[in-house]
Formats: C-alpha cells, structure tokens, sequence
C-alpha cells in the first residue's frame, strides 16, 4: 500500500511539473512572437526568420521572465491537476476549462508581452 502511495505521489509531482512546464513554454513562445514583431515593425528587412541566432540572448531572458511568472500558475494548477486525479480516468485537462487559471494566463500573458516588446524596442539597434 505504501508503495501505491508513493507511486501516485511521484505521478502527482510530474504532472504538476509537466503542466507548469506547457505553461513555461506557452509563455515563452508568446514573448518570442510578441518581441520578433516588434523587431519587425522597427526594420526593415525581407528574410528574418524568429530563429535568427541575433534573437538568442533577448529570447532567453523572455524564457526567464516567463518561468518567473508562471509561478503564480502553480498553486493553481495543483489544484486542477488534483481534481483532475479525483475524477480518473475521465479527466480531461482541467486547466483547459477552469475560468480562474483562463484569467490568470490572460494576465501573464499580457504581462510577458509587454515585458518581450518593451525588451526589444530597447535592443533592437543592437540587433542589426
């Protein structure tokens, strides 16, 4: 039985961390986009790719900046991830659904846009 426990504990952790770190990821990815067009708008060039190796330093620290912010996610997804356990196997990501984890990735969202944007429009003559 104890090994049963410690079994669902560890099953438990991992889905809380896989679940912060798709949130890591979505947050990232929406600062990279959010700072590359903000690049774009400022110049004038034909083919740039969001791979661009000139991006790598400014994308790491929206990646940063995006795992610090997705703490405030963490209670609440285990919360939901725990819910989630409640109702096995018939769950269906909760995090997908729940109003209040919706508004707070709304805010970080918006949140690591401005910082990806407002980090850009401050380096982007370096850049060129």
């Amino acid at each position: 039985m104890i090994e049963y426990q410690e079994l669902y504990a560890s099953i438990w952790k991992q889905a809380v961390q896989d679940d912060i770190d798709r949130a890591i990821k979505h947050l990232t990815d929406k600062g990279r986009w959010a700072a590359f067009d903000a690049y774009c708008l400022k110049v004038d060039e034909e083919d740039i790719s969001i791979e661009d190796k000139r991006f790598k330093k400014i994308f790491a620290d929206i990646k940063a900046y995006s795992k610090f912010k997705a703490r405030k996610l963490g209670p609440r997804i285990k919360q939901l991830v725990y819910e989630e356990a409640q109702e096995w196997p018939n769950n269906k990501q909760l995090n997908v659904i729940d109003p209040e984890y919706k508004d707070l990735m709304a805010e970080l969202e918006q949140e690591v846009k401005e910082f990806s944007e407002t980090r850009m429009l401050g380096l982007w003559r370096r850049l060129k």
